[in-house]
């Protein structure tokens, strides 16, 4: 993923993944280091418009993670379900790759379809 840091610039060019998810982020706020919002442009129909936000919080002895997804439309439980187990997965892979220098990437050959 190439990265720009200024507000209402695209975060996601030419990075593309498995099937028909192929969401296109824009910044929406920064705030260094412990904020960014992101907010979905184009690229998969049932994010459109979402908006996402990653907060770092340093309150304790331990960095968190806050991460909320505010949906602009209804879905149903299958879509809701699928994008909080693969949000899960994606965040889990970046608390073991700071944690322990490796995390746990995607593999398309062991990807289900449909």
């Amino acid at each position: 993923m190439h990265c720009h840091s200024l507000l209402g610039c695209a975060i996601c060019e030419n990075e593309r993944f498995l099937g028909d998810f192929h969401p296109d982020m824009e910044i929406t706020a920064l705030e260094e280091p412990s904020l960014v919002k992101w907010r979905c442009v184009s690229g998969h129909d049932n994010w459109k418009d979402n908006e996402f936000q990653f907060r770092l919080d340093d309150s304790s002895d331990a960095t968190r993670l806050m991460f909320i997804q505010s949906y602009s439309r209804e879905l149903d439980d299958v879509q809701y379900g699928i994008y909080n187990f693969n949000w899960g997965f994606y965040l889990d892979s970046l608390r073991l790759y700071c944690e322990e220098s490796k995390g746990k990437p995607f593999d398309p050959k062991k990807a289900r379809s449909g």
